[in-house]
């Protein structure tokens, strides 16, 4: 979405936000064609384009925490396999 938005030079309206009014509802147009439609309603409802990337950047990061969160115990039990198979024994995580 970034990299559409740059294309359409309409970058700097996200980044530094922008008193043109115009400007700022067709880089919201943009955002908004380019994510699901349950986010539409509300991300529509922000006051500009800005406010928008940034709700979106929050959802991301908390997705990342829930990802990463979910893929440690996956890790770990990895590590335990190894070590298992070294000393011929088996381990089960339940």
């Amino acid at each position: 979405m970034k990299i559409k938005l740059r294309t359409l030079r309409l970058w700097n309206v996200v980044d530094k936000g922008t008193d043109n009014e115009e400007d700022d509802m067709s880089t919201l147009e943009t955002i908004l064609a380019a994510v699901p439609t349950e986010y539409r309603e509300p991300l529509g409802a922000k006051r500009s384009a800005k406010e928008a990337w940034e709700a979106i950047a929050a959802m991301h990061v908390g997705y990342d925490r829930a990802k990463k969160a979910t893929a440690q115990p996956v890790t770990n039990l990895g590590f335990y396999i190894r070590v298992c198979r070294q000393k011929n024994f088996i381990y089960i995580n339940r």
